[in-house]
């Protein structure tokens, strides 16, 4: 469908070995910080950094929803 237009999806995003698994949205995931408070060398680099004890009681934006898991629902035999 794609090839012959009658979808507006470029040919070179679909894989040729799986053609009938469709991604419902990507997502990056990042850390920012402020340089003022965090110096660069002592800024975390891994989610494990994140317990260290110099950041125990300090704020940070988490976002715990299983958003990267739902494009996998179908593929683990959900909603079947």
């Amino acid at each position: 469908m794609a090839t012959q237009k009658v979808l507006a999806v470029p040919t070179a995003m679909i894989d040729p070995k799986n053609r009938t698994i469709v991604s419902t949205g990507s997502s990056v995931f990042v850390v920012g910080y402020n340089k003022k408070l965090i110096p660069a060398d002592k800024a975390p680099n891994s989610w494990e950094n994140f317990l260290k004890p110099e950041f125990k009681g300090k704020k940070f934006m988490v976002d715990i929803r299983p958003l990267g898991f739902a494009a996998l629902a179908s593929g683990l035999g959900c909603g079947r």
